[in-house]
């Protein structure tokens, strides 16, 4: 600002950074990014020592060969390659759902270009010639693998022709997911066995003509390993039912939610006063509680907005159009750690200090906008018959000892009909 032109706000008024979106969105791709890399990292390393350790026929000597890995390494970012390019054409952007998706797909698409170089590198131990091995690979891998692309594929079908909120928001799973595993087959078909002729040595193969070889340590083990199950037949069926009940009954103890909360440290106070109060009346609400709020170490700042929600700065949040009757606080942690012990303490804070507000804290969701985690809608054309069987559902809801702040508000509830309809919702206690 130039030496004497006047303040560009009125006096009093002061400007301050409330939130850094671009900043938020560099760290939360910069956080799947690397997490895209260390899984590349990981599935080329285990693809350099499984496909490089070899044993000469008849012999326990260990060997290794990168060159097998190397052809795996080079598919990898070839295949992710030419996925960005298909997502740029399909309008998909780098965002946490076709990131999160590329690195699903990961464990996934390396699957085909191993089977094709493993394959020929048998058959090439086995007598074959390269350019022989890399014909045999295609001829008898090709097929298959497409059959179970294409199955693992129809897997995210549902989320892809899903005419939802949530289907919309989710396509890219299903997108990037399936042009990942079919580039993947192409290059694998067709680009992996030629660069198998040109970058895969002969290893120690058999004596006399090409032949099937499996006497070799490793495989004389699996057999002796197939032969006990077989003899011990019953013993194999349980020890296998009792693994599956393991996994069903680990399944139940970990947390089922398609959506998980963001990580982003902020959290949502929302303050709703009865019926007909006023503007001055929510103001005085949350100064007071903007007020007790400051004296809080765990946070860095506490933004409010009086007579209406935060404006949209996050694209899943639900907004809260203009009422007197409102308020919304934006209180920003120190980290994620002081975030949860903010959340735990805060309920019990807004009823013993707040108790004429109808309060809800919130983190920030991941997924499309929820008001409330349970919510009912009685819909009908008779305004009372509805009103009683709402305060039906809020006296079962209220019964339950995992509901809080059951409540009820007038509402459409989405239905284009010109019906009357009363919403009922609830907060979960966990």
């Amino acid at each position: 600002m130039c030496a004497g032109m006047p303040s560009p706000v009125p006096p009093g008024i002061t400007l301050s950074r409330v939130q850094d979106q671009p900043a938020a969105v560099k760290r939360s791709v910069g956080e799947f990014v690397k997490v895209l890399i260390e899984a590349v990292v990981v599935v080329l390393l285990v693809s350099f020592i499984s496909l490089g350790l070899h044993t000469k026929p008849g012999s326990w000597k260990l060997g290794i060969d990168i060159w097998p890995g190397m052809v795996v390494g080079i598919t990898i970012p070839l295949v992710l390659a030419i996925t960005f390019i298909t997502m740029f054409y399909w309008g998909v952007g780098l965002h946490k759902i076709s990131l999160g998706s590329l690195i699903i797909a990961l464990g996934l698409l390396v699957d085909d270009a191993i089977i094709a170089v493993e394959m020929m590198v048998r058959k090439m131990e086995e007598g074959y010639d390269k350019k022989r091995a890399a014909t045999f690979a295609y001829e008898l891998t090709s097929m298959p693998m497409l059959t179970g692309t294409l199955i693992t594929a129809a897997g995210f079908l549902p989320i892809g022709i899903a005419k939802s909120v949530t289907g919309e928001y989710t396509f890219a799973i299903f997108a990037v997911t399936s042009a990942a595993l079919v580039i993947s087959w192409g290059l694998s078909v067709y680009f992996v066995p030629y660069l198998g002729t040109l970058l895969l040595h002969n290893r120690p193969r058999a004596e006399g003509e090409a032949h099937e070889l499996f006497d070799t340590p490793f495989y004389n083990r699996f057999r002796r390993m197939v032969n006990a199950c077989i003899r011990h037949r019953w013993n194999t069926l349980a020890l296998t039912l009792a693994l599956f009940g393991a996994g069903v009954f680990g399944l139940g103890k970990v947390q089922q939610q398609f959506f998980p909360d963001s990580s982003r440290p902020e959290l949502l106070v929302d303050l709703w006063l009865p019926e007909g109060s006023t503007q001055h009346e929510s103001e005085a609400l949350a100064r007071r509680f903007e007020t007790r709020m400051m004296k809080e170490p765990d946070l860095q700042s506490v933004t409010t907005w009086i007579g209406s929600g935060a404006p949209r700065f996050y694209l899943p949040l639900s907004q809260i159009f203009p009422q007197t009757k409102v308020s919304q606080v934006i209180l920003l942690p120190k980290d994620l750690a002081a975030r949860e012990r903010l959340r735990q303490a805060l309920p019990g804070v807004l009823a013993a200090e707040f108790a004429e507000a109808r309060a809800r804290v919130k983190v920030l969701p991941n997924g499309p906008p929820v008001d409330c985690p349970v919510m009912f809608c009685v819909v009908g054309p008779d305004m009372a018959l509805v009103r009683q069987f709402g305060d039906q559902v809020k006296d079962i809801l209220r019964a339950h000892p995992a509901m809080r702040g059951v409540n009820d508000a007038a509402t459409g509830c989405g239905q284009t009909a010109p019906q009357t309809a009363s919403q009922t919702a609830s907060q979960t206690a966990g």
